[in-house]
């Protein structure tokens, strides 16, 4: 099983994306199990409680935390993390 964090202020983006992925790895066995944040700071507050994903999208304008500074928080508890960036320019999938 895939576990795959989306990190995004926009909730339609969130949305969109999700709906991608999932069409993407619909043909495989194991379903992707997405979990999706609006907030940046409940991200790196699940993942400093030990949450642990396979692959991280993160949004690289948000307020508060831009995905960065996001990438670097998460970089200390899962140095190997799969980071993915995403950013206004995607908006238009």
């Amino acid at each position: 099983m895939i576990k795959i964090a989306l990190c995004d202020d926009d909730s339609q983006f969130v949305s969109k994306i999700t709906g991608l992925i999932q069409s993407l790895l619909q043909s495989r066995t194991d379903s992707p199990v997405i979990t999706t944040y609006i907030n940046p700071v409940a991200l790196i507050a699940s993942v400093s409680d030990g949450e642990r994903y396979d692959i991280y999208i993160l949004d690289v304008e948000m307020p508060d935390l831009n995905g960065m500074d996001v990438a670097r928080q998460i970089r200390g508890y899962q140095p190997n993390a799969c980071l993915l960036y995403t950013s206004d320019a995607a908006d238009e999938l």
